[in-house]
């Protein structure tokens, strides 16, 4: 027999909860209800269905894995941009030609790509807080340092209210956690890694090490 939870649930018609979004947490923009459990809401500022058509629209790419893709975002770096750019930024703007020559090919509409590259953006700036060094291309002997490795992983730690670089807390309502997800949270993290492999030139720091 299925369990009633009725009382764990809110309607995105809850008039309540969206004044508390307003007023406690300070949200402007409109939250959808995505899940409710017996401890959180989670919320997203997006429409249903948007993290299948990410996806969706990352297939379509035709990159054949996450290799392929390095291998591509690589010889671009180097070949297409000065020796005295950062690091960062070169493989930023590599990552968002090899989307849009890869989205003609694949007749990827430019509202799908625009999704992707705003959270291309997004990691950039987050690589380049966390490789304060500012690495350049013609820098071959780079080594990250010690701090920035540390910084990498304190990016991705989940903290003890569940939010994360791409998870926000909001605070606690009706003793239940709301958190703010973001759908493309998945590509980001893989973007991240990828990102930080091909700047840094080293593996992702692990955890304890």
């Amino acid at each position: 027999m299925t369990p009633n939870n009725s009382k764990n649930r809110f309607e995105p018609s809850d008039s309540s909860f969206s004044q508390w979004l307003v007023s406690e947490a300070h949200v402007r923009e409109p939250r959808r209800i995505v899940r409710t459990d017996e401890t959180t809401i989670l919320v997203s500022k997006v429409e249903s269905g948007f993290a299948a058509e990410l996806h969706n629209t990352l297939d379509l790419l035709g990159f054949v894995s996450d290799d392929d893709f390095k291998l591509q975002i690589k010889d671009r770096m180097w070949d297409a941009y000065p020796a005295n750019m950062s690091r960062v930024e070169a493989w930023r703007q590599s990552v968002k030609d090899i989307l849009l020559e890869s989205g003609k090919k694949s007749s990827v509409p430019a509202v799908r790509l625009n999704e992707i590259q705003i959270g291309v953006d997004s990691v950039a700036a987050l690589l380049d807080a966390t490789l304060w060094t500012n690495p350049v291309l013609a820098d071959r002997s780079y080594q990250p340092a010690a701090g920035e490795s540390k910084a990498y992983l304190e990016n991705l730690e989940v903290l003890t209210d569940g939010s994360d670089i791409f998870t926000r807390f909001y605070g606690d309502y009706a003793g239940k956690s709301v958190l703010n997800h973001c759908p493309g949270a998945l590509f980001a993290r893989k973007l991240l890694s990828t990102g930080w492999e091909i700047c840094s030139g080293v593996d992702t720091p692990k955890p304890n090490n």
